[in-house]
């Protein structure tokens, strides 16, 4: 509990003046109070209570947002082929499959 720095005087509470009975006493209510000589109560200055709220407000920030596309190089092989025609020429002495002489 927070107190607040108030300027009031200590002062007695017209509660406290207009009791009919004194708080804890045996005597029941609607009968004279009993005057017993004492000290009159002490009634402290008045302590401030605080009940906070809060209320959203909404701040702009502004994002920009920049799209970058990329572009990878990925190196991937390709073969390429080159086709190089030949003529031979088999004598008939070393003909396959065993034709020509026995």
């Amino acid at each position: 509990m927070k107190h607040c720095h108030c300027s009031a005087q200590p002062m007695v509470s017209p509660a406290v003046q207009s009791m009919p009975h004194r708080m804890g006493s045996n005597q029941p209510p609607g009968m004279a109070p009993i005057q017993q000589p004492g000290v009159a109560p002490i009634v402290c200055p008045p302590l401030c209570r605080y009940t906070d709220s809060y209320v959203k407000r909404e701040v702009p920030y502004i994002q920009p947002l920049i799209n970058v596309n990329r572009q990878h190089i990925v190196d991937v092989p390709r073969t390429y082929y080159r086709e190089i025609n030949q003529t031979v020429v088999i004598p008939p002495t070393r003909m396959p499959y065993g034709y020509g002489r026995r």
